[in-house]
């Protein structure tokens, strides 16, 4: 029986794909004897390997006996790739065929044996070698299987391999089952992966930093990012996630710094953090919260809980179930609706109170605050306490700040004058321009108002407590000109009442001497010295 085996396995690669460790030569007796009858063996004594930069084949050289005697022949050579010593091991690529191969003194060589780019990713291999010479029926499976060993190269960045190619060699680190897709360059996958779980980069120059079950890249989508996590995707041009939970930045250029289940598949959309936030609009941004959306163009939503952003340029600063639909608007609080997307340039907030509050218009400014609402106009220098304010608080009435220490030049006003003055301002009825002209509205103009009184900033202004000024010092004019004509009254009250006593008396003389004539006229007819 032919007894055969291969003693000088030496492998050289011309790839980074792989690559085998230089073991010194043994001496040539520990190979002499032949292995026991009815065995074919392969004996490696050496291996080496050198680095190329580029491609995925090696060449194999070894020395092949046959009972013990150095071949001198013509020989063809299989090789197939396993990923184990034993029969239950699996076959990795195709089994390489090398045909006229010269064998002589029993020493040979095999150029460009290929298994594939990926072939080699820092798992185990054994090679399994069989050979047909002249004289054979068929070609004999030597045995065992030939174990590859990594280089010292290799060694020095343990579970870290690369594809080479023309381009851009990738680089792919952690599971074995880490996996660039066929046929993308530039990729990168520093570590992590796992049996369930393994990191993949699918197109060219995109890059897994770490995790598990991480996604970049996609078809005709280079440039992705994903820096680590757990199954995140990034599967646009140029796009990035950087942590968290099954995140997915799906848009070009996107980008999700962490969280859980986030998604931006708008171009340029952004989300910080948060949980189940969408940024599908493009340019949109939700910084974290929860279940919130912006999907107008450059929409923001700035945190809070189930919020949405629809309109363009429209932002939530926060809070929960807001809406802004119409472009340009701003909402924020509890419940704040701007849910008609007609409804542009709009400002609502709400309070907490626990109801919808809508806008009703466009370019609103709508605040529910139930607890009242400040305008502070002046702080203190010392401290910053307020000192000017405006206030309206429940039963709608403003209360402004009056405080006698905080005005100066204080002077009395001639109340008589400023009726004066008053009496002869002009009183217009009008309505606004541009605006709707069957709304009336009554006043003067800030031009009459400053000449005839020269309070205020300026003839364009009418301040309001100018105006209450003005209407208080008339009343008070009016007071004293009620009382000068109440005084007068009651003069001519008394004079009359004299006249009154006086016109009396007077009749009552009258009616004496009326008397006294009817009876002088009643004796002298009884007489018969009148007669009737």
């Amino acid at each position: 029986m032919n007894r055969w085996i291969l003693t000088i396995p030496t492998i050289v690669l011309f790839a980074s794909a792989v690559s085998f460790a230089q073991e010194p030569l043994p001496p040539s007796d520990s190979v002499a004897q032949p292995p026991p009858d009815d065995t074919l063996r392969v004996q490696p004594l050496a291996s080496s390997a050198t680095m190329a930069s580029m491609g995925t084949a090696f060449t194999y050289q070894g020395q092949l006996r046959k009972n013990g005697v150095p071949v001198n022949a013509t020989c063809s050579f299989q090789f197939s790739l396993f990923d184990g010593p034993g029969v239950g091991a699996t076959q990795i690529g195709t089994t390489q065929t090398k045909s006229g191969v010269s064998v002589t003194n029993g020493l040979f060589t095999i150029p460009d044996l290929d298994f594939g780019s990926g072939a080699f990713n820092g798992e185990a291999r054994w090679l399994a070698i069989a050979v047909q010479c002249p004289g054979d029926s068929s070609h004999t499976t030597l045995s065992p299987r030939q174990a590859l060993t990594p280089a010292p190269y290799a060694l020095a960045l343990p579970g870290l391999w690369t594809q080479q190619n023309s381009t851009s060699p990738n680089l792919i680190g952690g599971y074995h089952g880490n996996q660039v897709t066929a046929g993308a360059v530039g990729a990168t996958i520093g570590g992590g992966g796992g049996t369930s779980a393994p990191n993949v980069v699918a197109d060219h120059y995109g890059t897994v930093g770490g995790g598990a079950g991480n996604r970049a890249g996609n078809s005709n989508h280079p440039f992705a990012t994903v820096g680590g996590g757990f199954r995140n995707t990034a599967t646009g041009i140029s796009t990035t996630v950087g942590g968290g939970h099954m995140n997915s930045a799906s848009g070009d250029a996107a980008a999700i710094g962490g969280g859980y289940m986030n998604s931006a598949s708008g171009i340029a959309a952004a989300i910080s953090g948060g949980r189940q936030n969408r940024a599908t609009g493009h340019y949109a941004t939700v910084s974290g919260g929860q279940w919130n959306i912006a999907s107008g163009f450059h929409a923001t939503v700035s945190g809070g809980y189930s919020n949405t952003v629809s309109g363009y340029f429209a932002t939530i600063g926060g809070g929960y179930q807001n809406i802004a639909a119409g472009n340009y608007s701003v909402v924020f609080g509890n419940r704040a609706k701007n849910s008609n997307a007609n409804h542009r340039g709009v400002f609502l907030f709400a309070d907490s109170s626990d109801f919808d509050f809508y806008s009703t218009g466009a370019n609103q400014f709508l605040v529910r605050a139930t607890g009242g609402v400040t305008f502070v106009l002046g702080i203190s220098t010392l401290i910053g306490n307020p000192t000017w304010t405006c206030s309206v608080v429940n039963g709608g009435t403003w209360a402004c700040s009056s405080d006698r220490s905080l005005k100066a030049n204080l002077a009395r006003v001639d109340s008589r004058q400023v009726l004066a003055q008053l009496s002869g301002l002009p009183i217009y009825t009008w309505s606004v321009k541009g605006g709707d002209p069957t709304v009336r509205h009554i006043g003067p103009t800030a031009q009459d108002f400053y000449a005839a009184f020269g309070f205020g900033r300026d003839d364009k202004t009418i301040s309001t407590i100018d105006l209450d000024g003005v209407a208080l010092a008339a009343i008070q004019g009016l007071h004293q000109e009620n009382k000068a004509l109440n005084a007068k009254v009651a003069t001519v009250k008394a004079k009359l009442a004299t006249l009154e006593a006086e016109n009396a008396a007077l009749k009552a003389e009258v009616a004496a001497l009326s008397a006294r004539l009817a009876a002088i006229e009643q004796a002298l007819r009884a007489q018969g010295e009148v007669k009737p």
